[in-house]
């Protein structure tokens, strides 16, 4: 019998092996049963709403890998191991992506569209939409689910609360419960198609990567989020953390400042709280309250660095 067993586990293919585990923990991450898994494949949609809610809360939404000098992953799988193996999470093409191959291993057909995101706040009512600026192409990414009732859109990477709500199509304008708004353009054929804006959101000044380090989390009575404000020091190394390889590519030098966790931000409807952190405190709040395992980036600054680092700005948090 025990012969027998051991021939057949051997006939499997290691990538379904490691695809199984990968789902495994993904799920175990969730706290996603077997029965939330039928549901979903049911379309239900109360169930979309449960795995939405489960995922902003457990899996935080942070740029630390730009911070490092890394670029935003593009590969599905690549996102998936940061999720599972170092307990880590993602920005939207990382966290939509990494959701998408999930639905997929549950059975579902999602798919992935490309939208952009208003810049700014909105034009006084009444005025030519004209005037509305738009980030850039593809700037990001959610995920539209086919299922009886009508295709859904699913987002849980756009930072704060994630998003589920029936999806239009091409141009349909969608607001977070905070009020900050994209519009869908269309679908992508997969998760590489988000390879320019990755790039840009990765090492452009203009991006809300590159200037201040975030992880946050979201449940159901806050939003959570620490803020890393640049110090006066450098990380050694210049750009290091990830390097090139395993869907990583080395860094160029945005993520060679030092960065100090100044402040946590809690969030609860219109009330907001800020609490200065050092970096020890931060790092345990990390890993115990945010889910997020990894060595925080700050953890190569001068030891004198969190008395001059400067006040916490306004929090940004979208894809």
């Amino acid at each position: 019998m025990t012969q027998r067993t051991h021939a057949a586990e051997s006939e499997v293919p290691a990538d379904a092996v490691e695809r199984a585990r990968l789902r495994t923990g993904y799920a175990r991450r969730l706290g996603l049963s077997a029965e939330a898994e039928a549901a979903l494949r049911r379309g239900e949609h109360a169930a979309f709403e449960d795995l939405v809610a489960a995922h902003v809360a457990a899996i935080p939404f942070e740029n630390a890998r730009v911070i490092r000098g890394a670029r935003i992953r593009t590969d599905a799988l690549g996102a998936v191991r940061r999720i599972v193996d170092d307990g880590a999470g993602g920005v939207c093409y990382e966290l939509n992506g990494a959701l998408a191959w999930l639905l997929g291993e549950i059975g579902l057909c999602p798919r992935l569209w490309a939208a952009e995101v208003r810049r700014g706040d909105p034009p006084p009512r009444g005025s030519d939409s004209s005037e509305e600026r738009w980030g850039i192409p593809a700037g990001h990414g959610c995920l539209e689910v086919p299922r009886p009732g009508g295709a859904l859109l699913v987002d849980v990477g756009f930072g704060g609360e994630g998003i589920v709500g029936r999806m239009v199509g091409a141009g349909h304008r969608v607001t977070s419960p905070t009020g900050r708004l994209y519009r869908v353009s269309g679908p992508v054929p997969g998760l590489e198609a988000f390879a320019p804006g990755a790039a840009w959101h990765s090492t452009s000044p203009d991006s809300r990567f590159t200037g201040s380090l975030v992880v946050s989390v979201t449940g159901r009575d806050a939003t959570r989020t620490l803020v890393g404000s640049p110090g006066p020091g450098r990380i050694r190394g210049g750009g290091g953390g990830d390097r090139a390889g395993a869907g990583g590519v080395q860094g160029d030098g945005i993520g060679s400042r030092a960065f100090v966790f100044s402040s946590l931000v809690t969030s609860r409807g219109g009330d907001r709280e800020e609490r200065r952190l050092t970096r020890e405190q931060a790092a345990r709040f990390a890993r115990t309250e945010l889910g997020f395992a990894e060595e925080l980036p700050s953890h190569a600054v001068s030891a004198d660095a969190s008395s001059s680092a400067p006040e916490p700005g306004p929090v940004h948090l979208h894809g």
